[in-house]
Parts: structure tokens; sequence; C-alpha cells
């Protein structure tokens, strides 16, 4: 949510009314930010896409719902599956990535990544349709590696005018703590 906040208002989203900010790192959360504000919903949670479903058709693997994004897409997710169809010797998401130019496996698995993400981003702009989306954390580190998988897979997948919405990477190196500092004024305090 900190990390969103930054990223509207300061950094990859500065000047943009509507952001929707996603991490993709060891987890994957969200934040929509609307108007220099912070939409946090009722109990806090709006925004937390982790637990979003994106296929019901996966394995269960821990105690989020079977299929959802962050079990599918999170840089523990490509680990995961970088150790049970690569090696026991992947190490990091980077690991996969490295690997993808020389091994098929390697990259269906960065594929279908990007795929998922492409999925949870539809259902975002449907609900949302912002004037951008602002992807950080660390697997966005590789966005070389399959940023144009997803943004033709999104485009497939949404109604023709939402189809152009930009993706943006992160700008910010600390987007939590400038964030943090943000919050009172952006909440009025």
């Amino acid at each position: 949510m900190l990390a969103g906040l930054a990223e509207a208002l300061v950094g990859a989203g500065k000047g943009k009314d509507v952001v929707y900010y996603v991490t993709q790192s060891t987890g994957i959360g969200g934040a929509l930010v609307v108007n220099g504000r912070v939409v946090s919903g009722r109990v806090g949670h709006a925004g937390e896409i982790g637990n979003c479903i994106i296929d019901p058709n996966r394995d269960k693997v821990n105690h989020l719902n079977v299929g959802a994004i962050e079990n599918e897409a999170s840089g523990t997710a490509i680990i995961r599956k970088g150790q049970a169809l690569l090696s026991e010797e992947i190490k990091s998401a980077y690991d996969v990535f490295k690997s993808m130019n020389e091994d098929p496996q390697a990259k269906a698995i960065i594929t279908t990544m990007a795929q998922d993400m492409a999925t949870m981003f539809s259902y975002i702009a449907h609900i949302v349709d912002p004037d951008a989306f602002i992807i950080g954390g660390g697997v966005s580190l590789s966005s070389d590696a399959y940023f144009d998988i997803m943004k033709q897979s999104y485009a497939s997948k949404v109604h023709p005018p939402l189809a152009n919405t930009p993706f943006l990477k992160a700008e910010l190196a600390e987007p939590g703590l400038i964030g943090a500092a943000m919050l009172p004024k952006s909440q009025g305090v």
C-alpha cells in the first residue's frame, strides 16, 4: 500500500488520477490510489490481490486459494516451479529467468507466469479502469523477459478500450519508506 502511494504520487504514476500498483516479489500485493489517496476499503484489505484466483484448476499450495495469483506468479512461485521442473538448485526467480533462453521448461514457467499476471491485470482493469498499472518488486527487475508476453496476453483478455492501459515499471528505490512519509499528508492529516 505505501509503495503504491509513493509510486502514484512521486514515481511512475505522478500526474495520473487513478493508479493501480502491484508488487511482484516474494508475494504479490496491490494498492489502488485515486486522486492521491490509497483506497483501503472497509477493513483495510482493498487492493490486496494475492489471494485472487486466476485459475481454480491449479494445485493447492498453502493457505491461499487454489489458483491464487500469489501462488502462481510470485517470486516464491517461480522458485517452487523451477525447483520442481528444472533443478533443486534453483534458489531465486532470477535463476529461472537466466535459464529461459536455453531451457524450454524455464521459458514455459515464465510464459505461464506472464499470462497469469495478465489475467489478474484484466480483472483489475475491468473493475478499476486505471490510468496506469505500475509494477514493482524483485521479479519486475526481469521485466524485459516477460512484460511483452504479459501485455499481449492482457490485451487479448480485456475490452478493446482497456487494451492500451500503460504498464509502467516502478521508479523509486525505496517506495515503502517514501510512502510511509507521505501517508499522513495523503489522508489530510
